[in-house]
């Protein structure tokens, strides 16, 4: 949950982040909810309800290469 928060907050700022959770930016409520979601859930309502179109594309393209060097890294050892 924090690594998808994180990535998205670092490009668009937390109070985005917060959006895409809660009506308004309270990041309080918006971490008591994120909180109780896994992972995938995460991503997919920060795929819905993030307020900005490249802040979705950002996130997604992180997340692709991120598994890409997952694999390249765990076929190096």
């Amino acid at each position: 949950n924090r690594l998808q928060c994180t990535i998205a907050a670092y490009y668009t700022g937390i109070e985005n982040v917060a959006k895409a959770f809660v009506k308004n930016n309270d990041i309080k409520e918006a971490i008591k909810i994120i909180n109780n979601l896994n992972a995938p859930q995460v991503y997919k309502r920060m795929m819905r309800k993030l307020p900005h179109k490249e802040t979705k594309r950002y996130l997604y393209r992180v997340n692709k290469n991120l598994k890409f060097y997952k694999n390249y890294l765990s076929q190096k050892n």
